[in-house]
């Protein structure tokens, strides 16, 4: 209760059960983790409590839960930013901005002929914040989720901070073809042109993409 504010399911993944420990050693290990996830949590708040109200964490580990009766586990990166950051115009970028950067340079490291996409998440955890959060689908199946914390969680956590989180399938990752296409080096130099689109607000930057 403490991780999530109050709320148990926050963190929680629909559609999977949690496993329960026999003879726990105490309430707090009484089932196995789905998630490293919740461990980031709290060490963003160990981190904000002591002062440093900026950085960047992540953790690999294993995910234990009961899917349509069967025991499953699976790879998960888990990854977090918070704080202030600015662009070279001086500009605060959004944790939650940062973050995807970094998981795509993740992506374009690892999985080079490999394709994805960012889609719009319809009902994320009630951890995340409903406009600030996607799902990341991969060679056609869902891989993992991004989202900034909802302001009602951070409240109760008492962060001040922008705080953003993400999780992804590490082992799907490892699955995607290696396949790296060469391109021949251009004849003449490259000419870089800005673009400005006149679009309403509503309109999502995957879409104009």
């Amino acid at each position: 209760d403490d991780i999530t504010g109050g709320d148990t399911a926050g963190l929680r993944i629909p559609g999977v059960t949690e496993i329960a420990v026999h003879n726990p050693v105490s309430e707090d290990f009484a089932v196995m983790r789905l998630s490293p996830l919740p461990s980031l949590v709290q060490n963003v708040s160990q981190n904000i409590r002591r002062g440093n109200l900026s950085g960047r964490l992540f953790e690999v580990g294993q995910g234990h839960f009961k899917h349509g009766g069967a025991y499953q586990e699976d790879l998960r990166l888990s990854l977090t930013q918070w704080g202030q950051d600015v662009d070279m115009w001086g500009k605060a970028v959004p944790a939650v901005y940062r973050l995807k950067a970094e998981i795509e340079n993740i992506l374009k490291t690892f999985c080079p002929g490999a394709t994805w996409k960012w889609a719009a998440w319809e009902k994320p955890l009630a951890f995340f914040h409903p406009g600030q959060c996607a799902y990341l689908i991969f060679q056609g199946q869902p891989l993992g989720y991004i989202g900034s914390v909802h302001p009602q969680k951070a409240k109760n956590l008492k962060w001040r901070e922008d705080v953003a989180f993400a999780e992804l399938n590490f082992r799907h990752i490892f699955k995607a073809p290696k396949t790296v296409r060469f391109k021949p080096i251009p004849a003449f130099p490259g000419i870089e042109q800005d673009l400005t689109f006149v679009m309403p607000k509503t309109l999502k930057a995957g879409d104009v993409e």
